[in-house]
């Protein structure tokens, strides 16, 4: 899938969505399959009063970047994509047959990770004081709320940013991220009286050593986020089909997994 340049005043910009079966992709300059639910033999329930227990959140796969930023970055397109989980949302196009509800980023992780809290801000990237968590590893190594390198350890942007740029970007994409993704769990629990949340990510098929990695990791980070007999079913389930499993390892879950992964309740 290509990449695009958009314009966020245009009226047919979107930087969330939320899809099950039968309904059609919302992202601009993109074309992607749409499934029709009565061909799949999907049950066509308004996403709005039914949800099914299982939710999926696609955080990273997002391929649209605001011209403004781009024009004003230190990279060119090419480069800011490789923080993407690339085409990850077109892996879960599948699950939309089933009525699983997705809510996928559309907008590029180099602009904004949703998979960060909304105070993991660098205040190195800043031209004045701003307020900010104690910087975790993944903002200490440039991989904060707003990216400061690319995966290829490059600066993304070519002078300081303002409180006011964090605030939009915040606006823009974080928070109705968030909010859709919590709303829908919400009512998946109202319910159900339970929900399983998928959140869904790539990874080089190696590691940093040149060591193949497991076919599908399985995070819950290190046992707190999912019930262990449930987690093994899952795991079983894919070692059932030929694959390999690791669980936690090289990526146990983020902020996603962590802040709606509740074993205890």
């Amino acid at each position: 899938p290509a990449a695009a340049s958009c314009h966020t005043d245009d009226a047919n910009f979107t930087a969330v969505s939320r899809r099950n079966a039968g309904s059609s992709p919302i992202e601009k300059g993109i074309t992607l399959p749409a499934y029709d639910a009565a061909a799949n033999d999907a049950p066509a329930y308004d996403t709005k009063t039914y949800i099914r227990a299982l939710v999926v959140s696609c955080p990273h796969a997002g391929r649209l970047y605001p011209a403004d930023f781009v024009a004003t970055s230190a990279l060119d397109l090419a480069a800011l994509r490789d923080l993407e989980d690339y085409a990850v949302d077109w892996l879960i196009e599948g699950m939309l047959a089933h009525n699983i509800t997705a809510i996928t980023n559309h907008v590029g992780r180099a602009f904004l990770d949703v998979n960060r809290p909304a105070d993991a801000l660098d205040k190195i990237m800043f031209a004045n004081r701003i307020d900010a968590a104690e910087p975790s590893r993944q903002v200490k190594a440039g991989y904060g709320l707003l990216p400061r390198l690319n995966a290829a350890r490059m600066p993304i942007h070519n002078a300081p940013l303002s409180a006011d740029e964090a605030r939009r970007r915040l606006a823009m994409v974080h928070a109705p991220y968030h909010q859709m993704l919590s709303a829908t769990l919400d009512t998946a629990l109202a319910q159900h009286g339970h929900y399983l949340l998928l959140d869904i990510h790539s990874m080089p098929q190696t590691d940093r050593l040149g060591q193949p990695l497991a076919d599908f990791v399985l995070g819950d980070c290190f046992g707190t986020t999912i019930d262990a007999a449930l987690g093994h079913k899952i795991s079983s389930f894919i070692t059932d089909h030929g694959f390999s499993v690791a669980w936690n390892k090289p990526y146990a879950g983020g902020h996603i997994t962590r802040a709606y992964g509740r074993i205890n309740s």
